[in-house]
């Protein structure tokens, strides 16, 4: 079966193969200047389409301070990772991906830092695929 660039392939079962990650895309990029202390801030926000799922395979995170990143799906927080002392980037790294059903879903991206006095910059890519 043929698979189109940004897409998942389906098996002969019928069913997806999640671990097809050849045709990974960059779905979103997000990058936001001077984020205020304590203030979860949305970096990179991805729409689902209305007719098939969507596999997201990796998300890269980078700011310049010491931070905490959450992952929503349709607004509910469901991952949370955190830049430390020394670090500036983290990443969702899904073994494997990460399925948002068909939609429309809003992924966000958000991310909240504690250093009062700095307004530091973001980014974040969101990586993956829609089925065929």
């Amino acid at each position: 079966m043929g698979v189109a660039i940004g897409q998942a392939k389906a098996n002969i079962a019928g069913t997806i193969d999640s671990t097809n990650t050849a045709n990974n895309v960059i779905l979103a990029f997000g990058t936001v200047a001077a984020v205020a202390a304590s203030t979860e801030t949305t970096i990179v926000s991805y729409a689902t389409g209305a007719a098939k799922a969507t596999w997201i395979t990796q998300i890269f995170c980078s700011g310049q301070e010491n931070s905490k990143w959450r992952l929503f799906e349709a607004t509910v927080a469901k991952i949370v990772l955190r830049i430390g002392a020394g670090q500036v980037n983290t990443e969702f790294n899904f073994t494997t991906p990460y399925k948002v059903s068909a939609g429309p879903v809003t992924i966000d991206i958000k991310a909240e830092h504690f250093i009062t006095g700095e307004t530091p910059t973001f980014e974040a890519t969101i990586l993956g695929y829609v089925e065929l």
